[in-house]
């Protein structure tokens, strides 16, 4: 996950340096794998002196610049801009070198490009020379920055030209999100989780809109709601369909997101900023205006987003896709429309002259949404959010942040009040700990207040009414499904107030009464001695199919069907659903995979 620093700032007043940033939200489990610095923020960028500049032999607005970048190194650069001639030589100018990222000054919104060595009509260019707005500092792209005489070659831009407030350059974290941390996997999730391990404050100021809620505001039913505990909509009016302002481009590019248009952009910003995934289905491309979430009808079909109705130019055209029972459907007038929290269906989606929506925002069941993108072999931000668990409490906030966006982008006006289907509302968690099996899961003492304080950083709610020095009650909030037991409890403490905490000792605890074991100790023996003799240990899968092994056993001799193969309810693999009845299969797999790799 891409996380922008001054997004991710907006939302905490953490001070900390971004290396020492990166070092705490590691050490809390969120493992930073890069930090990619953008524009001037780049090492990549640093300073370079002009030793000359001459024409191009093949283009009169081309010249060749020559650099001095320092520390004896040397570079040369293909440039038009206009204001470098043969008169700058001894002037410092920002240069790129391979692996810098700039901001594209040729796209029509914002993208980046990272710079390469590269020949420019025959003349091998390795650096390239930049201009402010490349640099992400204004809107200026006349020419190169003529930085201050005395900077020193070989030394960083930012050094000598640091961004104001509104300058465009950034620094991205590139973060690892473990399954079991779907709360993680939005901006404001990653600042909780800093300002707990900085000790700095952690606010949510967004500006929404304030829209009263109405059950039958518009026709929604849940048919499942095992499968969608929640679905939530409104419909707004009156949108103009085009390309988002260039902040929110800004940060969606720097997310990770390709901006489209303002209504796609709003619920993808949404998405990376609460962790809450959307919809907008064409309001008036709906078959009915009505939607009912229920289960596909085995064999049933419908065309997703991702697919293509028009014949190529070989003829090809995407079959529809096949549902089961399994998946769960967004319908209206009993057509699909979308996979509920997967993709979107073709005939509802957005077009250029859509003027009217309605916008989704649900909560689906975790485990649905993993065995539907097995399934349709789909994988979408909204279906990774979804199957790592999304609190439902997060749809009005979206819907109403949402309309206030649209509505200052897009021209949108509300219509009515949001239509809230919520058939089993989740009941508040709450556990009592004892602090004393938290210090002894931990092998630390620690005070009940530290404890305490430790967990309201990370939202949970302390009962100061029925917190003492031995007993702590806390309340679990919605996005912590994966708190269930004291030692979930402990274990957040201990990442907060850092691991390096916990002391070296040798175990406390007796060990068990080690007992031999005859059985063990045959079979272990017996595989040592037959690999000694020149036999390969083979250890395969204990799971497989049906239809796998069929060929491998001899046929059912008893009364009757043979006896059914054990299942599994929730299996990984479509190649791995049920328990071997024979050892033929894993063997005949890894000869079949060993002959592939010859």
């Amino acid at each position: 996950m891409r996380v922008p620093l001054s997004w991710l700032l907006e939302f905490t007043d953490c001070a900390l340096p971004v290396e020492e940033i990166a070092r705490r939200l590691t050490l809390a489990g969120l493992e930073v794998e890069g930090i990619e610095r953008i524009g001037v923020f780049s090492r990549d960028v640093i300073v370079g002196a002009i030793l000359g500049c001459t024409a191009h032999p093949r283009s009169d607005q081309l010249r060749i610049v020559e650099l001095d970048l320092g520390a004896g190194r040397r570079a040369s650069a293909v440039t038009g801009a206009p204001n470098i001639a043969e008169g700058a030589t001894g002037a410092r100018v920002p240069v790129a070198l391979p692996g810098g990222v700039l901001i594209d000054p040729k796209a029509d919104g914002f993208d980046l490009y990272e710079v390469g060595a590269r020949p420019v009509l025959g003349v091998e260019s390795s650096a390239v020379l930049c201009s402010e707005k490349e640099l992400g500092l204004s809107e200026d792209h006349s020419g190169v920055l003529v930085l201050d005489p005395g900077a020193e070659p070989g030394t960083p831009v930012i050094d000598h030209r640091p961004p104001g407030p509104d300058a465009l350059a950034d620094i991205v974290l590139e973060i690892a999100i473990l399954p079991s941390q779907g709360r993680c996997l939005s901006i404001i999730g990653v600042a909780r989780e800093l300002a707990a391990v900085a000790r700095s404050s952690f606010r949510i100021s967004l500006d929404a809109e304030h829209i009263p809620l109405k059950a039958d505001a518009f026709d929604i039913e849940i048919r499942d709601p095992d499968l969608c505990p929640r679905y939530s909509g409104y419909v707004l009016e009156g949108l103009s369909v085009k390309p988002s302002p260039l902040w929110m481009q800004r940060r969606l590019v720097l997310a990770g997101h390709k901006p489209y248009n303002n209504l796609v952009d709003v619920t993808n910003y949404i998405l990376a900023e609460l962790g809450q995934p959307m919809h907008a289905f064409d309001l008036d491309r709906l078959p009915a205006r009505n939607i009912i979430a229920r289960r596909a009808r085995p064999g049933e079909t419908m065309y997703t987003l991702d697919q293509k109705l028009d014949e190529g130019p070989e003829g090809e055209k995407d079959p529809p896709r096949v549902l089961d029972d399994s998946v769960l459907l967004i319908t209206s007038a009993d057509e699909p429309v979308a996979v509920g929290g997967v993709i979107g269906g073709l005939e509802s989606q957005i077009h250029e002259d859509t003027t009217n929506i309605l916008l989704e925002a649900a909560s689906f069941d975790p485990i649905s949404i993993r065995r539907t993108m097995s399934l349709l072999k789909v994988t979408t931000e909204s279906s990774v959010r979804f199957s790592r668990g999304v609190d439902p409490a997060l749809t009005l906030v979206a819907l109403q942040r949402a309309a206030h966006l649209l509505k200052e982008i897009a021209g949108a006006r509300p219509a009515g009040a949001i239509a809230d289907r919520y058939p089993r509302p989740r009941e508040a968690r709450r556990l009592e700990v004892r602090r004393e099996s938290i210090c002894r899961t931990l092998g630390m003492d620690l005070p009940a207040e530290e404890i305490s304080s430790a967990l309201a950083r990370l939202g949970f709610e302390i009962d100061a009414g029925r917190t003492d020095e031995e007993t702590i009650a806390v309340g679990i909030p919605g996005f912590r499904s994966d708190v269930e037991i004291a030692a979930d409890v402990a274990e957040e403490v201990i990442r907060v107030i850092g691991f390096d905490r916990l002391p070296a000792r040798r175990l406390a605890e007796p060990l068990p009464r080690q007992r031999r074991s005859p059985s063990w100790e045959i079979r272990f023996g017996l595989r040592d001695r037959l690999v000694g003799a020149g036999l390969q240990d083979t250890i395969s899968y204990s799971l497989t199919t049906p239809a796998a092994e069929k060929p491998l056993l001899p046929p059912w001799r008893g009364d009757g069907a043979s006896p059914p193969y054990v299942e599994i309810l929730n299996p990984a693999s479509r190649e791995r659903t049920s328990m071997r009845r024979t050892l033929l299969s894993g063997l005949m797999e890894a000869v079949a995979r060993n002959h592939r790799h010859r």
